[in-house]
């Protein structure tokens, strides 16, 4: 039986994308104070901006829609590159700008709706030239005087005189540098930085120009001397393969249709015969999508990390718009557009692939991995009813596949994805609908992850030793993956907690040495790991260590973990509560130094480990740290998190911003810090009162929460 085109794979967000309006309405998982509605998104928070401008990067490039949703976008990226200068903080300003800029696809800039919207930003571009000019930075001043000369008609001449005097003294320090032959080189690297983020048809022309004239200058200069070294350096790997640089630009500026003329006018030194002739084939339309897909998978897997998936899938987003309707090329831009972490464009094109050609399993495997993706992504954002409509896909996904594969189910089924939401309702305080989750996500055997969550609640909930049972489920099942080894791993360190909580110290350290001895086979087996895995794995190794009286050693080990992932929030937050609770202030500080100067972390993360920093220092009589206390008084955003850091800095008072705390989440955190920060230390009893109403929350993945059951059990008394 064929698929019906789109039933079963339209995209689940709340804009209507391609064919989503074929699926009908599905009921929605209750949220975690009891309704059925979603938190609003918040353009300032930066996980909500992610969110958003992941679905506006969904739409087609003509969608109705799409202008709406950008000038909100535009609007929020302006605001952050004034409040980023404001902060001194130039790289983060620099990101919102290109952030703005890539609001419109290559085509959109051509036309005079665009750059008249972009103008109505004139004041941040006018910003960002001023300060990158005076700062020396060339690749930014020139970015931003070409989109000033686009938006800023009245004073064109002025700003191409500018970056011609930019250029000027950029190809001057080059050939000081290198020597004469080195000109070209600098100002070739500004424009392919910019035809990236504003590829306009004057970006590439003068760039394309550039190419050429620099080619032939080389290749008559080492007809002459022979091959230097110093030039090489100087130009750099593009000079070696001018064509694909030429290719991959026009890519960029979604010109491929002219990149074939350009290519003939470099012969000799850094021309790419091969490439050429693919490129001719595509775009005279033979060989139908091959020659396309060649030219992607090119772009793709660039040498020396020239790997460029967003030109790689502007290749096959050309292709279709030459060809028409081709499986291969949708399934060429998702893959592209996954490695630039454009999900829901991947989501978009797998599904018409997949619609396309059911038979492409790879596609249907791709798909599952993204709406359990998206599922947990919508549920840990407190937004469970769009979670539901997504999983309510990966089931119709899972059950087609079934039918037409029954020996080969998907790599990611639906057990997977309940076991999403299970975790993700967890996170937000829906108890009882988690474990209902997690509970069907075991319909068909033992699930890891859905064990471990359901072991975690009875923790947390103090039943220890059924949330042993739990764990060891899970460390009894067989693994199929090194994932699931690595999940296992973390099981038989929360069975070692679990086993001390239920006052069995013999099996609690059996647990705890089987685990230091599985992560080291591990660590054999599968070998090096990726940034946040290694983090993870370090914290694990840390905590066991802990537990085992090794003190020194575990410390060195949290070192390490954030040495590995210190610039994504998880591993340091994670180790900074777990010191703090441990009465380890000093290295708590450490920790918490590294992190609030990341400029990677987000700002909310930052104050939420600047609170716990200041009150333990309150507890201990101590001034707040000035790093911390500084952060804090310098919030004035317009965020929950900003409330609790003016809260912090005493501005407000609780009463003052409950009204804010509009979520189960929320109303826990304000509990815990009018605790800790109002009636402690003068008022213990009603301190106390306010931490059994945290554990009351069930919001029990929250540090708050942690700390809420440690004041309770041990007292307020710190040590020294």
């Amino acid at each position: 039986m064929r698929m019906r085109p789109c039933a079963a794979l339209a995209i689940a967000t709340s804009l209507a994308i391609g064919c989503a309006a074929a699926e009908p309405k599905r009921a929605s998982a209750p949220h975690a104070d009891g309704s059925k509605k979603d938190a609003p998104y918040e353009l300032a928070d930066d996980r909500d901006l992610e969110m958003l401008r992941d679905r506006h990067d969904a739409l087609p490039h003509d969608h109705d829609e799409r202008q709406a949703h950008r000038a909100e976008l535009a609007d929020e990226y302006e605001r952050r590159i004034h409040a980023a200068f404001d902060q001194r903080n130039r790289d983060g300003a620099y990101e919102a700008f290109t952030s703005l800029l890539s609001l419109w696809d290559p085509r959109e800039l051509r036309g005079e709706d665009a750059l008249a919207m972009l103008s109505a930003h004139r004041e941040g571009v006018r910003r960002v030239r001023s300060v990158f000019a005076r700062a020396g930075a060339d690749r930014q001043a020139a970015t931003a005087l070409f989109v000033l000369a686009e938006i800023d008609p009245k004073r064109r001449a002025e700003h191409r005189a500018e970056l011609d005097e930019l250029f000027a003294f950029a190809d001057e320090l080059a050939a000081a540098e290198y020597g004469d032959g080195a000109e070209r080189a600098r100002p070739i690297e500004i424009l392919e930085h910019t035809v990236e983020v504003f590829p306009t048809a004057q970006v590439l022309s003068r760039l394309v120009e550039l190419y050429i004239e620099r080619q032939e200058a080389l290749g008559s200069q080492f007809r002459r001397r022979g091959t230097e070294l110093r030039l090489i350096r100087a130009h750099g790997e593009g000079a070696l393969a001018a064509t694909r640089s030429l290719v991959r630009a026009h890519a960029h500026a979604f010109r491929l249709q002219d990149a074939h003329t350009a290519a003939r006018q470099i012969t000799g030194f850094g021309d790419d015969a091969d490439l050429r002739a693919t490129l001719e084939r595509a775009v005279a339309g033979d060989g139908g999508s091959k020659p396309w897909l060649e030219i992607a998978a090119m772009l793709a897997d660039g040498d020396g990390g020239s790997d460029d998936p967003v030109a790689a899938r502007r290749v096959c987003e050309q292709g279709l718009a030459a060809l028409g309707e081709s499986a291969k090329l949708h399934a060429c831009v998702a893959e592209n557009a996954i490695e630039s972490d454009a999900i829901a464009l991947a989501i978009r094109h797998h599904e018409q692939a997949l619609a396309i050609d059911p038979t492409r399993r790879e596609s249907a495997d791709r798909l599952a991995a993204l709406y359990e993706h998206r599922v947990g992504r919508l549920a840990f954002d407190r937004r469970p009813g769009a979670a539901a409509e997504v999983l309510a896909k990966l089931a119709d996904l899972d059950g087609w596949v079934r039918e037409h594969w029954p020996s080969e189910p998907l790599d990611t089924t639906i057990a997977d994805g309940r076991a999403a939401m299970g975790r993700g309702l967890v996170s937000i305080g829906a108890l009882d609908e988690g474990r209902e989750y997690l509970r069907r996500a075991m319909a068909d055997g033992p699930h890891l992850r859905a064990l471990e969550h359901l072991g975690i609640v009875e923790l947390k909930a103090g039943r220890p030793q059924r949330g042993l049972e739990y764990f060891e489920r899970g460390i009894a099942a067989s693994p199929m993956s090194p994932f699931d080894r690595f999940d296992q791993n973390r099981m038989r360190r929360l069975a070692s907690t679990a086993a001390e909580d239920a006052g069995q110290s013999e099996l609690a350290e059996r647990h705890a040495r089987q685990a230091l001895e599985a992560w080291a086979s591990f660590q054999r087996d599968v070998g090096p790991l990726r940034a946040a895995y290694q983090g993870e794995m370090l914290v694990d190794l840390g905590k066991l260590r802990w537990r085992l009286g090794e003190r020194d050693e575990a410390l060195d080990t949290f070192a390490r973990a954030v040495d590995a992932d210190g610039d994504q929030a998880t591993t340091p937050a994670r180790v900074l509560s777990f010191l703090i609770i441990r009465d380890e202030p000093t290295a708590a500080l450490d920790i918490y130094h590294r992190a609030v100067g990341s400029r990677e972390i987000a700002d909310d993360f930052k104050v939420y480990m600047s609170l716990w920093v200041a009150i333990d220092a309150r507890l201990r009589g101590h001034p707040v740290d000035p790093v911390a206390a500084k952060f804090l008084d310098d919030r004035s955003g317009p965020l929950w998190h900003d409330d609790l850091a003016r809260l912090a800095s005493d501005r407000v008072d609780s009463g003052s911003i409950a009204d804010n705390a509009d979520t189960r989440g929320r109303r826990a955190e304000l509990l815990y810090y009018r605790a800790m920060l109002e009636a402690m230390p003068a008022d213990p009893d009603t301190a106390r009162e306010l931490l059994r109403r945290v554990l009351a929350s069930d919001m029990v993945l929250y540090f708050e929460y942690d700390m809420a059951r440690h004041w309770l059990e041990h007292g307020f008394e710190l040590g020294d």
